[in-house]
């Protein structure tokens, strides 16, 4: 099993001395709140809610440190969840969800210094997220700190750092980017939410150094008249990777070190690469395995699940992945079960057919799906966003003529100004 060496972690931690005035989180409005401000927050709660839909994403920063401290267990919810949606998540009135709070000890923390340390010797802490839904009804899934820290890195002069928040901070990648930064004393600028414009003149004014986030959430920013040159790490994560895209992301992040991370809510971040290819290390390696062309993860690594289906001690990840080698064991993800068309007995890969379309000089993104037919059972449509107002659904499907078999080119073809996406920031697939 891989373990959390949480003893050296606490030494480094207890080492820590900080300027609690630095900022802790950039708000929306422009203004900021300081680690000082943060640790007075905490010292004067004495409850946080057991269902925490939040109002601010500081509110939710604030409520899981408060559920970290007293080791207890929070539930995230998305804040633009309707109450009908939490009621069947939870199979409780939502009013009544809402309501529950957790009544915690005092915390009289001197310093955020203490508050790190605290933290890090959280014991029983159990964060419930929902999954998006991409296969159904979203699930709960229970993660304790110790996956949620699996890719920790305390690095030096740490809180010199700028994160970009690009996650939904109610979704295990934006809790880990949470506590990457806290742990670090870091500055966190928000970019979840915001308009391409907005989130780049963020990156760029804010001199982000740190930033993860989906491939979607990059394309969206329309790198290519853009440069972002105080970005000194790049993780991307939750979708397929492609080389063009880190391509792009090499000339807008031109100091940037990219690494490509295989990360879920049931699993945590688990293994990580410079490029499409995943080869995980020895450690990890002998808990994953590809079967019928599926990702499969040993249940020893995934979180705590009522609806997770196990086969054998396996825990099947609807993720698609080409084998290129059994040892070391590599692979690539080519793209999600659920996600295939099956269109007059055909099969259809999105991701093959946003590749083809992503080739065309004129389109800076693209999403393709499946679109219910009584006929085909389903249609193969695709969304696109032009460069410069590009809105020539006659030259794409020429382009696509050559490239892709006829049943792949996507008979509804339209152009947006933004792609559609998840609240996890993924491209959206229906």
């Amino acid at each position: 099993m891989v373990c959390w060496h949480r003893a050296a972690w606490r030494r480094i931690l207890l080492s820590r001395k900080m300027d609690d005035r630095r900022t802790f989180l950039f708000d929306a409005d422009g203004g900021e709140i300081s680690y000082g401000d943060f640790v007075a927050d905490i010292n004067a709660a004495r409850s946080y809610p057991r269902f925490l839909k939040p109002a601010s994403l500081y509110d939710c920063f604030k409520n899981i440190a408060l559920a970290v401290l007293a080791g207890g267990e929070i539930a995230l919810i998305d804040s633009d969840c309707s109450d009908g949606e939490i009621s069947r998540m939870l199979a409780i009135p939502a009013k009544k969800a809402l309501a529950q709070r957790v009544e915690i000890m005092p915390q009289n923390l001197k310093d955020s210094a203490e508050l790190a340390q605290r933290a890090a010797r959280s014991e029983n802490f159990k964060a419930e997220m929902f999954t998006s839904g991409s296969t159904g009804e979203p699930k709960k899934v229970s993660q304790k700190l110790p996956a949620l820290l699996r890719f920790f890195k305390k690095t030096p002069g740490g809180e010199n750092n700028v994160w970009g928040f690009a996650y939904s901070p109610t979704h295990i990648a934006g809790v880990q980017v949470f506590f990457q930064a806290l742990l670090n004393g870091s500055k966190i600028v928000p970019l979840f939410g915001l308009d391409s414009a907005a989130a780049a003149d963020a990156i760029a004014s804010r001199r982000v150094t740190h930033i993860s986030a989906t491939p979607t959430f990059y394309r969206l920013l329309r790198l290519e008249n853009q440069t972002f040159p105080s970005v000194v790490r790049l993780t991307s994560g939750g979708e397929r990777f492609d080389e063009r895209a880190a391509k792009s992301l090499s000339r807008a992040f031109p100091n940037a070190k990219i690494t490509n991370v295989y990360a879920s809510t049931e699993a945590g971040s688990l293994f990580a690469s410079r490029g499409g290819i995943f080869t995980p290390p020895p450690d990890i390696a002998k808990f994953v395995k590809i079967e019928n062309g599926e990702l499969a993860v040993s249940a020893e690594l995934v979180g705590e699940s009522p609806a997770m289906r196990l086969e054998n001690g396996w825990y099947f990840t609807g993720d698609i992945a080409e084998k290129i080698s059994d040892s070391p064991l590599s692979f690539r993800i080519i793209s999600r079960k659920c996600e295939t068309i099956n269109t007059g007995g055909y099969k259809v890969e999105p991701a093959e057919v946003e590749d083809a379309i992503l080739r065309m000089p004129e389109v800076s993104a693209a999403r393709v799906f499946g679109r219910k037919n009584s006929v085909l059972g389903n249609v193969v449509c695709a969304e696109i966003v032009g460069r410069g107002g590009f809105s020539d659904e006659i030259a794409v499907r020429k382009f696509l003529k050559d490239k892709l078999q006829n049943f792949k080119i996507p008979r509804l073809i339209t152009f947006a100004r933004e792609l559609k996406t998840t609240s996890t920031g993924k491209t959206a697939r229906i």
